[in-house]
């Protein structure tokens, strides 16, 4: 974890903003000594989907919102995969249960080869799957996670790797 401070605020915030990462710190200063209240409100959200880069002999691990809860309704999350040039990208799940719907059109996580949902096709997977390897061998991958209202599982859980060609 790298510290390094990139916002700091004074008084009463009614919202901020902030994206720096996997990480984040509150470092709370009590500025006035005479002052007996030490309290402060905070409230956060994580974004889902995001880019990542996988270096080489890397992995990243990815799993579906509130895994190995339920995952939500109504959620949409988009990932943009990259690895470095002269290598694929491999994605195993150790795990994998959507709903399971005729054609995947309920919940679905969609898999497609290069950096956005109108690149070629890889595929499109729900129900419940063991083994599931999912492989690009460009080394731009798209994945988009989609959820209706109908039915939540668990959802999925998955290390992505960067390998050599």
């Amino acid at each position: 974890m790298v510290n390094q401070s990139c916002s700091r605020y004074c008084g009463k915030m009614e919202a901020a903003t902030i994206i720096a990462g996997n990480w984040l710190t509150v470092t709370f200063t009590k500025t006035q000594p005479a002052d007996n209240e030490m309290n402060f409100t905070m409230q956060y959200s994580i974004l889902w989907g995001s880019d990542i880069h996988i270096n080489n002999n890397e992995s990243y691990y990815l799993e579906s919102s509130d895994h190995p809860d339920d995952y939500e309704p109504f959620k949409k999350c988009e990932w943009y995969i990259r690895a470095p040039y002269k290598h694929y990208l491999s994605i195993k799940f150790d795990y994998f249960e959507l709903e399971e719907s005729e054609g995947c059109r309920k919940d679905f996580l969609e898999a497609r080869e290069n950096r956005n949902r109108n690149a070629p096709f890889i595929g499109t997977y729900c129900g419940r799957k063991v083994n599931l390897e999912i492989v690009s061998f460009m080394h731009h991958m798209y994945l988009m996670f989609y959820s209706d209202s109908s039915k939540q599982t668990r959802g999925f859980s998955a290390i992505i790797s960067a390998i050599p060609i």
